[in-house]
């Protein structure tokens, strides 16, 4: 499926971002060119996430891709 949507849109993974929080996102985290764990229940998520974000708010996420993008 994941491929399917690369194409529709005619992006590269490593164009995209993932944004996840559980087991069920490892498969796009691994697809993709930057991920985010945000609030994840999964250790395995966090080890392969690009970056994790632990926080109550979500706008948390858009500041950290304003704030650091070449990281």
């Amino acid at each position: 499926m994941g491929e399917e949507i690369l194409e529709r849109f005619n992006v590269k993974s490593d164009e995209v971002v993932a944004i996840g929080d559980s087991k069920g996102d490892l498969d796009m985290f691994r697809m993709v060119g930057f991920s985010i764990a945000f609030n994840s229940s999964c250790e395995d998520l966090d080890r392969i996430a690009s970056v994790c974000i632990s926080s109550q708010n979500l706008a948390d996420i858009i500041r950290f891709c304003l704030f650091n993008k070449g990281a």
